[in-house]
């Protein structure tokens, strides 16, 4: 599935901010997965405070997987339940980290039950772009498929 979404968001005492994405969706043949996002550092504290207002738990464990991949650590944050910190472990490899960092940091992604999400945040829709969004999705909704999740 390929859609465009804009949303304004609004908090108190800043000025509006509209943020606009192309999302691919990619389903699983699971449907187990913890919810992770990752942001390459297109948002801002105020999208933070407004997108996991409603998703209990969700906060940064960015730190805890900077062991992991240096470059991913500084390019990327990745916002998780603190719980499933192992199966997001499991996911998150030395390997995908490091692949999102150094060659697909221009979108943002995001896993839960079904599915992966590609954003491309404010992107100039063109072919290059899509053909990334789908070999980075089709990638690692592969990966996803076939990890063991503890």
């Amino acid at each position: 599935i390929l859609v465009e979404r804009r949303n304004t968001l609004s908090f108190p005492g800043k000025p509006d901010a509209t943020y606009r994405w192309l999302i691919a969706q990619i389903d699983l043949k699971r449907t187990d997965m913890p919810h992770v996002f990752i942001d390459s550092h297109h948002h801002d504290a105020m999208f933070y405070a407004n997108a996991f207002v409603a998703k209990n738990g969700i906060q940064d464990l960015t730190s805890y997987f900077s062991g992991v991949s240096a470059t991913f650590a500084h390019r990327c944050k990745l916002f998780a339940n603190p719980a499933d910190y192992a199966q997001v472990g499991a996911l998150i490899t030395s390997e995908v980290a490091e692949t999102l960092a150094k060659h697909f940091h221009q979108f943002d992604y995001e896993f839960f039950d079904d599915r992966v999400l590609v954003y491309a945040s404010n992107a100039t829709i063109s072919p290059t772009t899509l053909d990334d969004m789908l070999r980075v999705g089709i990638w690692l909704a592969d990966h996803c498929d076939t990890v063991q999740l503890p």
